[in-house]
């Protein structure tokens, strides 16, 4: 009965996961999409800054490439309109009651990432007071979340501002003594939840988690008394709160390699839905686990061994693409048609991890004898409407000095090279010698060219009966050798 609950709920989400794709954008600065000088306007970005700021893009120094983005809090204020926007996703990220206002659109993911790169422009000296804030935003300063980069008297330092219901804004330092001379890569990640007060966001400072906290949704429910917002840009700003700054004119931080991303984990274990083949993921329970050797199960938090498996394989949840063992198990049994009563009782091969990640379950092999007429059937019947990859592979020969392999041969002393038709006997048509498939010619490799390792496939979808194969030819007698198909199951 778990099994077939386990299929029936695969089924229900099989081809709905993996539809949906990431979008995201990535911004370097450089020439011809970026021009030096101020970034209103470029490239998608706000095109009504105020041109007092002290922003723009610079061609040195850098932080990588031709050219990077400049700012400092040489010029400060409260505003929000006119200040640094980048340029937008199509798709925003946010709750679903979320107000975006029309500011920000596409489908509405749950998932924001963004990420830069940023340094000193001047990292010979202390910028006494230089800060500069960056936001997830939908365009008009209705903030999600917050950082600060800020410059002191032992190096940079990272702050950020979460939202607590009953308590407030909690602005805190996650990173400080970074050094100046060094480029610093700052990741937000943002988990939209519907609900209140339950958003989660994670900061990463040179790819190390620093804080875990809670986005900005219950200021806008609590003290506005409105919806949260949506996001799909970043917020670059130099607030008049957090202090000016006249000496950094000119200097302040340069901001590089800008990565915004929107997508969905509707099941939030953390594989987005777009390679997320099984939503729902539980612990595996297979009943004799323990009492097994080498075999792996899901535990909720890792694939773990039952013993003397392989030391050096050590999957996560992407590496089967959001799948328990269970999960791949009923994905495997509706591909092939095949029963897995042992697996589900002692838990999943090596093997049958690594199939699923590469997309192919191997069912059998058959050999192909090059001196028959007589088609050789598949053991097993293949599923009606299910993909299967025919791997052919090998050489033989058909006297007369020719060597083949299933769509090519060559000729002593005739061939220059591998030919579709065989050299002398062009006469009898370029099929002569090719592997056949239920009694027909098909075109291995989509009849690409010749490869030199003999080795060739075809996609072939399953009628409910075997498969059968046979070499062509006009005379079978002085044939010698085999050919070797290699039966996979898509999944």
């Amino acid at each position: 009965m778990k099994k077939l609950s386990f299929f029936l709920f695969v089924l229900a989400f099989f081809g709905f996961v993996g539809s949906v794709s990431a979008e995201s954008i990535n911004v370097d600065f450089e020439p011809t999409t970026y021009s030096t000088g101020s970034i209103s306007g470029q490239d998608g970005w706000s095109n009504a800054i105020n041109p007092v700021y002290d922003q723009e893009v610079v061609s040195s120094p850098v932080i990588s490439g031709a050219q990077s983005f400049r700012m400092s809090n040489a010029v400060t204020s409260g505003s929000f309109g006119d200040w640094v926007f980048s340029k937008s996703l199509a798709n925003e990220a946010g709750e679903t009651v979320a107000d975006n206002e029309g500011l920000s659109g596409g489908t509405r993911e749950n998932k924001f990432v963004a990420s830069w790169d940023f340094k000193s422009a001047d990292p010979s000296v202390q910028q006494t007071g230089l800060q500069i804030s960056a936001s997830p935003d939908r365009g008009d300063g209705a903030r999600m979340s917050f950082v600060r980069m800020s410059d002191t008297a032992t190096g940079l330092k990272v702050e950020f501002s979460d939202y607590e219901s009953g308590v407030g804004f909690n602005t805190r330092p996650i990173a400080e003594d970074l050094d100046r001379n060094v480029v610093h890569n700052i990741r937000i990640e943002m988990d939209f939840v519907d609900g209140l007060n339950n958003d989660v966001v994670r900061v990463y400072v040179d790819n190390v988690l620093k804080v875990t906290g809670k986005s900005w949704e219950n200021y806008f429910n609590e003290i506005e008394s409105n919806p949260t917002r949506t996001v799909d840009s970043m917020l670059f700003q130099a607030r008049s709160g957090g202090g000016t700054a006249l000496d950094t004119f000119d200097k302040g931080f340069l901001i590089d390699n800008l990565n915004l991303t929107s997508y969905s984990d509707d099941d939030n274990d953390g594989i987005a839905d777009y390679e997320d083949k099984c939503l729902g993921t539980t612990p595996d329970d297979f009943p004799q686990w323990n009492k097994s050797k080498g075999r792996y199960m899901w535990s909720g938090e890792a694939w773990v061994s039952s013993g003397k498996g392989d030391k050096n394989f050590n999957p996560d949840l992407a590496y089967t693409y959001g799948c328990s063992g269970e999960q791949i198990l009923a994905i495997l049994e509706e591909a092939t048609g095949l029963s897995f009563d042992g697996h589900y009782k002692f838990g999943v091969s090596k093997s049958i991890l690594e199939e699923f990640h590469n997309g192919r379950y191997y069912i059998e092999t058959v050999i192909v004898p090059a001196n028959s007429e007589t088609t050789v059937s598949s053991a097993i019947s293949l599923v009606s409407g299910k993909n299967y990859v025919f791997k052919a592979s090998g050489t033989a020969n058909a006297g007369d000095g020719i060597d083949f392999d299933v769509d090519y041969s060559f000729r002593i002393p005739t061939s220059i090279t591998w030919t579709d038709a065989v050299s002398t006997y062009e006469y009898l048509g370029d099929t002569l010698l090719d592997l056949m498939v239920n009694s027909g010619f098909v075109n291995w490799d989509n009849d690409a060219v010749y490869n030199p390792t003999h080795t060739y496939e075809y996609t072939f979808v399953g009628a409910g009966a075997p498969a059968t194969f046979q070499v062509y030819d006009v005379y079978y007698p002085n044939n010698t050798g085999s050919l070797t198909v290699n039966i996979y199951a898509e999944i």
